[in-house]
C-alpha cells in the first residue's frame, strides 16, 4: 500500500467518474464519489474487507431505470467500458 492510500473497492465507480469527467459528461450531482476511509491495514485484512464488502450486491447507477435516475444509454456504455485505475 502506498503512503497516500488505495482503492479497496469501488474501482469501477471511480473509473466511471474519471472517464465521464474527462469527456465533460460528468453531471454535477455525480461529481462527488462517496468513500469510506479505514486505518492502514495489512494485505490479509484488505482481502478480508474486500470480501466482506462484496458479499452484497447493491443496485448500481447502470442497473437503475433511466426514469429513476439511472444511467442513460450513452452513460451506461461509458461506465461499462471503464477500466480500474492501476
Amino acid at each position: 500500500c502506498g503512503s497516500i492510500g488505495m482503492v479497496v473497492d469501488g474501482q469501477h465507480r471511480l473509473g466511471a467518474a474519471h472517464v465521464l469527467s474527462s469527456k465533460g459528461k460528468l453531471r454535477p450531482d455525480l461529481a462527488r464519489v462517496l468513500v469510506e476511509v479505514y486505518q492502514p491495514m495489512g494485505e490479509r485484512e484488505v482481502r478480508e474487507l474486500f470480501t466482506e464488502i462484496n458479499k452484497v450486491e447493491p443496485v448500481t447507477l447502470v442497473d437503475l431505470p433511466q426514469d429513476q435516475g439511472g444511467a442513460g444509454e450513452e452513460e451506461a456504455a461509458i461506465i461499462t467500458q471503464a477500466e480500474p485505475c492501476a
